[in-house]
């Protein structure tokens, strides 16, 4: 297994430590509000799964979380 994926709101701070703490990678699914994206970014996911990826990504591009 390479990483996790992981419904949001089940996703915090302490989640993503451990995951990273073992190697293993985490993606957040799904995630369609830009706040919440963001608010995932800087807690440190390694994807973002969403349903409007050109509009998340540039959301987080504007912001210098991509």
């Amino acid at each position: 297994m390479d990483g996790a994926s992981v419904r949001a709101a089940f996703v915090d701070k302490d989640l993503i430590n451990d995951l990273h703490r073992h190697g293993l990678i985490i993606a957040v699914w799904t995630v369609n509000d830009p706040r919440m994206a963001k608010h995932y970014a800087k807690l440190g996911v390694d994807m973002i799964i969403t349903d409007i990826p050109d509009h998340i990504k540039e959301v987080l591009k504007l912001n210098n979380e991509l």
